[in-house]
């Protein structure tokens, strides 16, 4: 299972790109990303926090996200590797609930997530200790009861219980190989594929497409498109075994 203490920052992530090599990409046109919405704002100067910013692609829009954890962080990844996300809010405006002694708390989730459904998720990230109290469970209930329809559909928890560290590892590597284009390879690597009728390994798929490492990346890409799934659960490298999607393979 996927241990917040066993994750670092993604500037720091050196086992989740482990035995990628970098290769010739094109890179796009720049263009200035939009800037966080967060509406809380927190120390940068806490060494003891793996606190920062990212900055994502979503809906063909670029923009920036704060993360105050290195959990935070790793929630980020998860939805994105998702493929049925199309908005992430870090820190959104505040919910105000009643309290369990009747005072008036602020509740600010750490995201608000709209899917390509429309429907919209307001996360709460807690590490799977504290989660898992009772008193937090019945704090975050009355949040969850305070919390207009016009804001969210649904409240959830997530901590590092809710995904694996191959998952984390994967998405990660997911987002990195997608910051360039590189079409060519995405090209090639799709028609080695739909020319596989059975299971393979990764290994020989970039083999037959003479790319190397461009091939990986876009076999990678490919798995999170759907076009090609892993037979089995774990960190995608050249060892996995492959099944096409026309092939019965399902991601």
């Amino acid at each position: 299972m996927f241990n917040e203490q066993d994750t670092l920052c993604t500037a720091q992530a050196h086992d989740a790109m482990a035995g990628v090599t970098a290769n010739y990409v094109t890179p796009p046109p720049f263009s200035v990303p939009l800037k966080s919405r967060a509406t809380r704002k927190f120390s940068w100067k806490n060494r003891d926090r793996c606190s920062g910013s990212i900055v994502v692609s979503l809906n063909g829009v670029m923009i920036t996200l704060h993360f105050e954890s290195k959990l935070e962080l790793m929630v980020i990844m998860f939805l994105l590797g998702r493929g049925d996300v199309v908005e992430i809010w870090d820190q959104p405006p505040h919910v105000t609930y009643l309290k369990a002694d009747g005072s008036i708390g602020k509740h600010t989730y750490d995201f608000r997530v709209v899917l390509d459904d429309n429907s919209v998720i307001a996360i709460a990230v807690k590490p799977k200790a504290k989660a898992a109290k009772a008193a937090f469970q019945a704090d975050m209930a009355r949040v969850a009861q305070a919390t207009p329809k016009s804001f969210a559909d649904h409240v959830v928890v997530m901590s590092e219980a809710d995904f694996t560290r191959a998952q984390v590892i994967n998405a990660t590597r997911y987002f990195e190989f997608s910051k360039d284009i590189d079409l060519e390879a995405d090209v090639v690597v799709r028609d080695v594929i739909k020319d596989i009728n059975g299971a393979i390994s990764i290994a020989e798929v970039v083999g037959q497409t003479g790319l190397a490492g461009r091939a990986y990346r876009a076999i990678v890409r490919a798995v999170f498109a759907n076009e090609i799934s892993p037979v089995a659960d774990g960190v995608i490298s050249h060892k996995t075994i492959v099944l096409p999607a026309h092939a019965g393979g399902q991601h």
